[in-house]
């Protein structure tokens, strides 16, 4: 993806009581000493650690912040997001691995939270496809009982409890226990309890898998960042891997309440609506918008539910200082928001045409509080999320900070209003857990609600670490976005031409230039050059490094990272001999074989057979083309002419190509073709 920039346009004094609203930008901005410092806000820290307990670190990913050489404090391990839900605690509490390790981390520096005994380790005999055989591995982590009991399942209920283990990206339960069981476990003979494990005990922290980057061959630490053990007497302990969710009902198949959604009084406020009006830029000041488009909350969410493949869950946040650690929290002030794609609102619902402009996003007081632009930096049509990052204070980057509109906040609904906390129905400042452990005495922030400013938040991460450093950012009371598109020239070769549709279409989408500012070159012939650079800017890969692969691929030319990235993926390969021959036309039967790579690349043409179509010059198809000619037509991207031939080699020209890549995201949009 190319650079993109994200401009912000009013400065906010740190008045603030939620992560809501951005800080403004100043790249490689030095922090004041009071910043540079980032630690659990609790007091006093008053125990000394044991030579145990330091054992006990190693196996956090917390421990090895700021070590560039060490693979476990991956913004996607310690923020990978886990979720305390169901009837029975009455809210959805959202912590991150961090806030998880943390609170083992108080357990080591306060007395009154080490009287609490909620770390604990312990050896499990453990079984899985890592494992030639069955095995013991000494865990660490939480005590999974008195965990849950801080969160608020009562420890001594009489009435029926049931737990459903979710593991990431599941939809159905991995394991289902009774609360009782869980309990009888942890007091039977089997000496280790039940624990939310994080790491093995005076080794390493927990990866996904063995294709995980810290795996560790000779100690098989996966199942993390997060795993639930359950030892069994006499057989191989119950593991739920990559654990996300507990929800914690009345029957075994209790439903998700949605806790985070606004259907319930006080947070009610399903009739709020977001505007986006689209205007052309060169229209003037005040001229009417070309479209516009507004959704309620209860739209929002009705799509969330409808589509969850385009919903979006991560931690965003903004700048703090020691001053704002109390309305901030811990850590490195991040709070987890969950919302809907904005590229996906905008171009799927909103019918946004054109990446070519940029937007203003305003509050509810009126006040523009953020531009974007370029609006190519919204543009995830590639699906790739690793770009976009939010950058903490400890220079840890958070992966899939995918820009969003929010509606939820650390599992609550965002409230629509400004007024003191203390007076606003519904507000959240702290959830069961900091209450339980505030009631011990202990005062901490660990997953803090403060879930206001809304009902919608702008959600925007960094692409392609432009911004490095420590800057992050969260938009908060988004109530309209003004996107201003630079609509596509009138190239005096493309009036009358065949494709101009497709022409503008690809314009409007930056896949194309013009050749020259008064000409598009619709009879042009494409190259391969050409070809490489339209196919990744479609998909989004201009961030591809640009491999020195061949001697005729300049690093500094245009299409230099898109030849890397076609030819990395085995969409196009070289013409032998070292060479890419990125001037040379593209002929049709090349063109359909590398539309064909793509399409598949991309999920868009099934691997089901579908019967030949025999063209009458099928004898001139080359050998190497047959298949990728006959996908082509098959996906309907290219076909035959009126008599019957295909003209395999023909070259294309630079409209035909247009009009196969409208043609190409049509059918995207609708879903494979079988």
């Amino acid at each position: 993806m190319p650079t993109k920039r994200i401009g912000l346009k009013i400065i906010l004094v740190l008045q603030v009581v939620c992560l809501s609203l951005m800080m403004p930008f100043f790249s490689g901005a030095a922090l004041a000493d009071d910043e540079k410092m980032v630690g659990p806000k609790i007091t006093p820290v008053d125990r000394v650690e044991t030579p145990a307990d330091g054992q006990f670190r190693k196996a956090m990913h917390m421990t090895y912040i700021g070590d560039a050489t060490s693979a476990y404090a991956s913004g996607a391990n310690l923020y990978h997001a886990f979720t305390v839900t169901g009837e029975i605690v009455g809210e959805q509490q959202v912590y991150a691995v961090r806030d998880i390790e943390e609170l083992a981390s108080m357990s080591m520096e306060n007395q009154a939270m080490h009287a609490l005994a909620l770390t604990a380790s312990g050896m499990y005999t453990v079984s899985g496809e890592v494992y030639k055989t069955t095995g013991d591995l000494h865990l660490a982590g939480l005590d999974l009982v008195k965990f849950l009991s801080l969160c608020g399942v009562p420890p001594n209920s009489t009435e029926n409890i049931y737990l459903q283990f979710y593991s990431a990206g599941g939809t159905k339960p991995e394991a289902t226990l009774a609360w009782k069981e869980l309990q009888d476990g942890n007091k039977s003979a089997t000496g280790s309890p039940a624990l939310l494990a994080f790491g093995l005990y005076d080794d390493k922290p927990l990866v996904k898998d063995a294709a995980s980057t810290g795996y560790c061959g000779s100690c098989n630490n996966t199942g993390g960042p997060l795993r639930v053990v359950i030892p069994r007497q006499g057989e191989a302990a119950l593991c739920i891997d990559d654990v996300s969710k507990i929800l914690i009902g009345k029957t075994a198949d209790a439903d998700d309440p949605r806790y985070d959604l606004h259907n319930r009084a006080p947070y009610d406020s399903l009739g709020k609506t977001l505007t986006v009006n689209v205007y052309d830029s060169a229209a003037g000041k005040g001229a009417a918008p070309l479209k516009t488009e507004s959704f309620t909350t209860a739209q929002l969410e009705q799509l969330a539910l409808d589509h969850p493949e385009h919903v979006i869950g991560n931690y965003y946040g903004l700048i703090g200082n020691r001053s704002s650690m109390k309305s901030m929290g811990l850590g490195a002030w991040l709070d987890y928001y969950e919302g809907i794609d904005l590229w996906w609102l905008l171009e799927d619902r909103v019918g946004l045409s054109s990446v070519n402009g940029h937007a203003v996003f305003y509050g509810r007081d009126g006040l523009q509080y953020t531009t974007i632009d370029d609006l190519g930096y919204l543009n995830n049509r590639s699906g790739d999320y690793r770009n976009y990052t939010i950058t903490t204070q400890e220079a840890v980057d958070v992966p899939d900070a995918v820009p969003m509109i929010a509606f939820s906040k650390n599992g609550y609904p965002i409230l629509p209003i400004h007024d003191d906390e203390n007076i606003c129905p519904g507000h959240q400042a702290y959830n069961k857990l900091n209450q339980a452990l505030m009631a011990a005495g202990i005062p901490c922030e660990v997953g803090v609600i403060k879930n206001d400013k809304g009902p919608f938040n702008a959600c925007l991460g960094n692409v392609d670490n432009l911004y490095g450093g420590y800057q992050v950012e969260t938009a908060g009371d988004c109530i309209r976005i003004d996107l201003f598109l630079n609509l596509p020239e009138n190239f005096a070769d493309v009036q009358g031409c065949w494709a101009k549709d497709a022409i503008h279409f690809v314009l409007a989408q930056d896949l194309f230039r013009g050749e020259s500012d008064h000409a598009f070159g619709v009879d042009s012939a494409m190259t391969r050059g050409m070809l490489a650079t339209v196919l990744g800017r479609l998909a989004g890969a201009g961030h591809y490094p640009a491999a020195a692969a061949f001697a005729d691929v300049p690093a500094a030319a245009y299409y230099a990272p898109y030849v890397a990235w076609a030819t990395g993926l085995g969409i196009t390969e070289g013409v032998g001999n070292g060479r890419f021959a990125p001037d040379q036309a593209v002929s049709r039967q090349e063109l359909a074989v590398i539309l064909s790579n793509f399409a598949r690349k991309r999920g868009l043409c099934s691997a089901t057979a579908v019967a030949a179509v025999a063209f009458a010059d099928q004898q001139d198809i080359a050998a190497w083309a047959k298949s990728g000619v006959q996908d082509a037509n098959n996906c309907g991207l290219m076909s035959g002419y009126d008599d019957h031939c295909f003209r395999p080699s023909q070259y294309v020209s630079r409209s035909e190509v247009a009009d196969v890549l409208m043609r190409f995201v049509s059918l995207e949009k609708s879903g494979p073709v079988q």
